[in-house]
């Protein structure tokens, strides 16, 4: 599952919603992605879940016009 949210949730608002998913979906793995087009801003926030989450909790994506400049 991919849930795709506002990138300017705060913290505690993001703590919500991992709270809902580990009720829903106890033990669940997942992964927060946070995606940045470049001016110094993120543009995209998503929490991936389950068979989607990586190994890692978190991960930040910064993306060129055509590919990932780095990660």
């Amino acid at each position: 599952m991919l849930l795709d949210l506002s990138p300017r949730l705060d913290e505690m608002q993001q703590s919500v919603v991992e709270s809902i998913v580990q009720t829903t979906f106890p033990g669940v793995n997942s992964t927060w992605e946070w995606l940045s087009q470049g001016g110094g801003r993120v543009d995209r926030l998503s929490l991936w879940v389950g068979a989607l989450a990586s190994s890692e909790i978190h991960r930040c994506v910064r993306m060129g016009t055509k590919h990932v400049i780095a990660s």
